[in-house]
């Protein structure tokens, strides 16, 4: 089974154990568009298998520090993925990698109805302000 987080609510599951979690599927794939910072709404932590960091993580283009709009950018990107399948990320090793956009480890595609993807680590992906964001 292959489940996809768009960018998991922090408020209501951050440090609570019934929130999603790697070990819900086979493949759990995250999207984390809003989940850096004091006041973001999503869960910055990788928690799935493989996590995708849309440019960072946070302050998605097009949104003018508007973390709602952030927060709701995975749901546009995920459905975006499906007829655009753009979104490749590369590999990061590490948290410094993802914010500072250096990450150079093997690549994997963001999204899109592939159900026979296998990866794991963070990712980090850059988008655009406006769909198709690729």
């Amino acid at each position: 089974m292959h489940v996809s987080g768009l960018n998991p609510s922090r408020n209501q599951w951050d440090a609570n154990s019934p929130r999603l979690s790697f070990r819900d599927a086979e493949y759990v794939e995250v999207i984390h568009t809003d989940g850096i910072g004091l006041i973001s709404y999503g869960i910055g932590d990788p928690i799935g298998h493989v996590d995708f960091y849309p440019n960072g993580g946070t302050g998605q283009p097009g949104c003018f520090l508007n973390n709602y709009c952030s927060h709701n950018r995975a749901w546009d990107l995920m459905a975006a993925s499906f007829t655009h399948d753009r979104f490749v990320g590369n590999r990061c090793g590490n948290w410094h990698q993802v914010t500072l956009n250096s990450c150079r480890g093997y690549q994997l595609t963001m999204g899109n109805n592939e159900f026979s993807k296998i990866g794991t680590g963070m990712f980090r992906v850059n988008t655009r302000r406006t769909y198709p964001f690729a």
